[in-house]
């Protein structure tokens, strides 16, 4: 069934997107953090 193995590929392609985009987002989130530490200083 290629269907099956299309949705399966799809799926992984937003796993991946997924966790790049949330991995942005910490990484974000830590330089914010780490702007508003030095700020404070």
């Amino acid at each position: 069934m290629p269907s099956g193995r299309e949705k399966a590929q799809k799926d992984r392609f937003l796993d991946k997107i997924i966790s790049f985009q949330s991995k942005k987002v910490s990484e974000m989130g830590l330089f914010c953090v780490l702007e508003a530490f030095l700020g404070a200083e």
